[in-house]
């Protein structure tokens, strides 16, 4: 019964931006912690400073059921489309 479940569970990895990983975390991660709730996947961000290689983004994992892990990757890519629009909208926002 167990084995079932735990075979079933997905390792998805996105790229986010350095500076929009606050707009994922909200305050003092809060955002983070609401996403993982909403969806039972858990979400992982890399540590300051480490980036994919070549890039500005940091790396966010994200492990769950294939449901929660779509239902996570789904909350995340449309936070980061927003915050991007909101920023595109008015430049002098920063952080």
């Amino acid at each position: 019964e167990k084995l079932a479940a735990e075979s079933a569970k997905e390792l998805v990895e996105i790229a986010v931006p350095e500076n929009l990983v606050g707009a994922i975390l909200g305050k003092g991660g809060k955002t983070l912690v609401e996403y993982q709730e909403l969806t039972g996947a858990r979400i992982q961000i890399s540590k300051k400073g480490e980036f994919l290689p070549g890039t500005r983004n940091r790396r966010v994992t994200i492990t769950g059921s294939p449901a929660a892990t779509q239902a996570a990757q789904y909350l995340i890519s449309q936070r980061v489309t927003y915050e991007q629009g909101v920023r595109a909208s008015n430049p002098q926002k920063v952080g």
